[in-house]
């Protein structure tokens, strides 16, 4: 017991111990938890926009947490050339979004229903703002159709959020 150390067990909320409790520990055990609700989803994306390669393709990358860990995460080069960062960075959500909708849908099968948007967290204004307002930006005219998909499924199980790169 010299060796051990504190470790935090989760709890609900609604459950107070106080000296006056009168339950006993049995049945404050007894009482209903859902660890599933313990089980949150993240995915973070990033593109490296044009890299000092000959094709001037940027990289994509993307990693889905859920639970602390790391569960699925792909790095791959872009099909397109991106005319800026923010191009790059909404083709870089749009492929992190599609395994977002892959895993849902896999989590929903094993019994996890996801009560809650998924939390998709990227560190370009420009692309959230294109993703998040369906209006026609000027810089949106030259973008293909596979970068648009992460507006398309933007509000129905997916938030994109506002994440530093240096928090990435």
């Amino acid at each position: 017991m010299m060796a051990c150390e504190p470790e935090a067990t989760p709890q609900a909320k609604s459950v107070e111990l106080v000296k006056e409790d009168k339950l006993n520990p049995e049945q404050i055990a007894a009482q209903p938890f859902d660890y599933r609700g313990l089980v949150v989803y993240e995915l973070y994306t990033d593109a490296s926009f044009t890299n000092a390669n000959e094709n001037r393709k940027s990289v994509t990358g993307y990693v889905s947490i859920m639970a602390d860990a790391c569960i699925t995460w792909k790095s791959s080069r872009q099909d397109t050339v991106s005319l800026h960062t923010g191009q790059a960075e909404l083709v870089a959500a749009s492929d992190g979004k599609k395994e977002s909708e892959w895993l849902w849908m896999l989590l929903e099968e094993l019994g996890f229903k996801q009560d809650r948007p998924i939390l998709c967290w990227c560190d370009n204004k420009g692309a959230i703002s294109i993703i998040r307002d369906p209006t026609n930006h000027a810089s949106t005219k030259r973008i293909d159709t596979k970068g648009l998909y992460a507006r398309e499924v933007h509000d129905k199980r997916i938030i994109v959020q506002y994440c530093s790169t240096n928090d990435l």
